[in-house]
C-alpha cells in the first residue's frame, strides 16, 4: 500500500472514532506510520486530505451501487433480498467512512462529497424497484419502501460500528433476512 493510501485509510479510521476536528495530522501521521511532512507532500492541507479521502470512498462506493444495480434481479423477492444484503455488505465493508458519513451529517466536509452516498443507496433502490411496478403499486410504494430498507440496514450498521468502535455492548438486531422478508410481505400485500 502506498503512503498516499495508508494516509487516507487513516483518516477516516481516525475520522470515524474522533471526529473530522479531532483527527489532526499528527495522529493520522502517526496511524499511518508515515511522518507528518509526508502528509503535506501529498495533500495540501488536512481539509484537502479529508476531502479527497471522503470523495475516493464515495467514487468506490457509487461504483459498487451502479454494478449491483446494472445485474439482472428478476422479481421483486429476489430484489428485496439481494438488495438487503448488498447494502449490509457494502456498510459493513466501508464502515469507516459510514460512520464519518453519519457522525458529520451537515458538516462542511460533506457538503462538497457527491453523491451522498445514502441518497444515492435509497434511489438506486427505488429506481430498481420502480422497474418492477405492478397494478396496484406506484412510485410512493417503492420509495417508502427504499426509503424503509435503506434507513433500517443504515441505523443497523450504525449500531454495528458504535459496538466495534466504542465496545458498547451488543443489542438484539433484526436480521437482514427478516428485514427483507418483512419488505417483501408488504409489496404482497400492497398487489392484492
Amino acid at each position: 500500500m502506498s503512503s498516499k493510501d495508508k494516509i487516507i485509510k487513516a483518516t477516516l479510521h481516525l475520522a470515524a472514532i474522533l471526529g473530522i476536528k479531532g483527527t489532526t495530522t499528527k495522529k493520522i501521521a502517526e496511524s499511518a506510520e508515515v511522518n507528518e511532512t509526508t502528509i503535506f507532500k501529498n495533500f495540501k492541507c488536512k481539509d484537502t486530505l479529508v476531502h479527497e479521502a471522503l470523495q475516493a470512498e464515495t467514487d468506490k462506493i457509487k461504483d459498487e451501487i451502479d454494478c449491483f444495480f446494472s445485474g439482472t434481479i428478476k422479481t421483486n423477492k429476489e430484489l428485496i433480498h439481494k438488495t438487503s444484503e448488498f447494502i449490509m455488505e457494502i456498510y459493513d465493508k466501508y464502515e469507516d467512512y459510514m460512520m464519518v458519513t453519519i457522525k458529520e451529517m451537515g458538516s462542511k466536509e460533506l457538503e462538497s462529497v457527491k453523491p451522498n452516498i445514502q441518497d444515492y443507496l435509497t434511489e438506486s433502490v427505488e429506481k430498481k424497484l420502480d422497474s418492477f411496478l405492478t397494478p396496484k403499486m406506484t412510485h410512493k410504494d417503492s420509495e417508502a419502501i427504499s426509503y424503509i430498507m435503506n434507513s433500517v440496514i443504515l441505523f443497523l450498521a450504525a449500531d454495528k460500528v458504535k459496538n466495534n468502535i466504542y465496545g458498547h455492548p451488543k443489542k438484539d438486531e433484526v436480521e437482514i433476512d427478516y428485514l427483507a422478508d418483512v419488505l417483501e410481505r408488504l409489496l404482497i400485500i400492497d398487489e392484492r
